[in-house]
């Protein structure tokens, strides 16, 4: 007896294609689903990377702040706020001396004109960039009503068009009062 030989026909043919295309289809699919989340994971831990950061080197810098610029004082009594903030304060936090400005600088936060939140030191036109312009920043130091008097609110926002994240820290002045 012989074997009789016997290929595709046609209907397997475009199942096997038609099951073929599915599976890529599924896999580029789920590449892309876990590539994104991935890519949105990585974003939204430098975003908060960057904000934690910009907090924390406020608390270190503000802590040894020796004078307040008066453009920048908060009005004692009534809650305000403002986006920028400047003060006189040691270059060497960990050696504090109130009454010797010869080894103090001159700190400024604020959003830059390419909306970086920045450090500038010494009104340098170098400036430490502190949190990115694409996460758009924006900054308040608020100073409320019944607070204490050394005590500064500061609240970061950074994000993207999908995601945002807020971060709010109290700097306390040991050295001089913010409100006048």
């Amino acid at each position: 007896m012989k074997k009789k030989c016997r290929g595709l026909t046609l209907m397997e043919l475009l199942i096997a294609i038609g099951l073929s295309t599915f599976s890529l289809l599924v896999l580029v699919s789920a590449y892309l689903f876990v590539y994104r989340h991935f890519n949105e994971n990585i974003q939204r831990q430098n975003i908060y990377l960057q904000v934690s950061y910009a907090l924390e080197n406020m608390r270190v810098h503000c802590i040894s702040a020796t004078k307040i610029d008066d453009n920048s004082l908060l009005k004692a009594g009534v809650t305000n706020t403002r986006a920028d903030f400047r003060f006189r304060g040691e270059q060497d936090f960990n050696t504090v001396t109130p009454d010797d400005p010869a080894d103090d600088a001159w700190y400024h936060y604020f959003i830059d004109g390419e909306n970086n939140l920045v450090l500038s030191i010494n009104d340098s036109p170098q400036r430490e960039i502190l949190v990115e312009k694409q996460y758009a920043p924006q900054i308040q130091f608020q100073y409320a009503q019944g607070a204490e008097p050394n005590f500064l609110m500061v609240t970061i926002t950074a994000g993207t068009s999908n995601m945002k994240i807020s971060e709010t820290e109290g700097i306390r002045f040991w050295f001089v009062g913010i409100t006048k």
